[in-house]
């Protein structure tokens, strides 16, 4: 870039950008970020994770002021813990979610009140089910199971913030992410090759992040953002400046007005020094 704008907020992306390959913040990562607070700029991590999986090393940084979990759905500070922005499905798009996914056989991920759900079926068996075995643990590790996942999906009709379709086969995740797009109840977006994310209508990483600048009389034009997925590519659009990793994926490059280092390259780190401090 010729000139990049004065950033006063910097919303980052966990897995693929702010985290390492081993799911934690490197230390240059946390000193660049620890000296652009220290120089009076907000800290936002805006992820597709639900509250409930922020790892310790984000929940425990006093860099960090606020998050933005469920991809734009929650908004939290912090500090404090408290709710700042809740964007949940509509009753009547829950329903004719239910309906489509009774016809079908998918591990399906429930996100609400921050917490995250899924069945109990896949959860005592779900190295049958084809997903990666750093998945499989991820999942273990932050879901908690109930009987019927979607008996839940309808009993909290009104509460869900994200719905997660796992697939184990890239046609089905194709059918039904044009089966979504036609019946316009959600938004639809990915983060990896076997999901798909489903937010309510009009929420996103980018619609967190303008809900959270308005809070904060912070214009999108001074926010810089950085991502590497599908799913951020909306964030990316609306920052003043978009920062993909290196490690991203092609439309992500194309969308963005600089290519960092990879993750494991500390490319959060070099893109703050280079257009924050």
């Amino acid at each position: 870039m010729d000139r990049a704008p004065e950033i006063k907020l910097i919303a980052l992306d966990l897995d693929g950008t702010a985290l390492n390959e081993h799911s934690r913040l490197s230390e240059e990562t946390r000193s660049a970020l620890s000296e652009a607070k220290k120089a009076g700029v907000h800290v936002v991590i805006d992820t597709g994770r639900p509250f409930c999986a922020l790892p310790e090393d984000i929940l425990n940084f006093d860099a960090i002021e606020y998050v933005i979990v469920s991809n734009g759905a929650r908004i939290v500070h912090l500090p404090t813990g408290k709710l700042l922005h809740n964007s949940c499905h509509s009753p009547e798009a829950i329903d004719c979610l239910v309906e489509i996914l009774k016809k079908e056989n998918f591990l399906v991920e429930v996100f609400t009140g921050g917490r995250a759900f899924m069945d109990e079926y896949y959860r005592t068996g779900i190295e049958k089910y084809g997903l990666s075995t750093g998945r499989n643990e991820y999942l273990m590790a932050t879901r908690e199971g109930v009987h019927d996942i979607l008996g839940f999906l309808s009993k909290n009709r009104e509460h869900i913030e994200s719905v997660l379709i796992d697939f184990n086969n890239d046609a089905d995740k194709a059918r039904i992410w044009e089966l979504l797009e036609k019946k316009h109840i959600c938004t639809v977006t990915t983060s990896m090759r076997s999901n798909l994310e489903l937010g309510a209508l009009n929420t996103s990483k980018a619609s967190g992040l303008e809900v959270l600048g308005e809070l904060l009389d912070i214009k999108t034009e001074n926010m810089m953002a950085a991502g590497d997925s599908p799913n951020d590519l909306e964030m990316l659009k609306v920052a003043g400046l978009s920062v993909a990793m290196g490690n991203a994926s092609d439309e992500v490059k194309d969308a963005s007005d600089y290519i960092a280092p990879s993750n494991i390259e500390n490319g959060v780190a070099e893109a703050v020094r280079r257009f924050v401090l």
